[in-house]
């Protein structure tokens, strides 16, 4: 299903690719679940910007309620270096998302 991508919020650069470029630099060879995962601070973001819909099922997801997690659409196992860019994200109810929390 096409997803029209939203603008990257305003602090976004500062609060987790910035951080997760750094991180990076210092280790060039982690990938997947051993990535920091900055992301988790904008998953509110996440959530506004795309009102609440999974991207997986076009069901709005309840704030207060739903188990809201990011999805890496590019995954982070093969393109750790994608693993901090907005562009890459998707809103996911993490009962779909695999069950993980992230």
């Amino acid at each position: 299903m096409p997803i029209k991508m939203q603008p990257e919020p305003a602090h976004f650069f500062e609060r987790v690719q910035k951080r997760g470029e750094e991180f990076l630099k210092l280790h060039p060879d982690v990938k997947g679940n051993l990535l920091k995962p900055y992301w988790r601070a904008i998953i509110p973001d996440l959530y506004n910007a795309y009102s609440g819909i999974c991207a997986y099922t076009c069901h709005w997801t309840p704030y207060d309620t739903g188990w809201k997690t990011v999805e890496h659409f590019r995954p982070k196992e093969l393109y750790p270096q994608e693993a901090y860019l907005w562009a890459n994200y998707r809103f996911v109810c993490g009962t779909l998302n695999g069950g993980r929390h992230y």
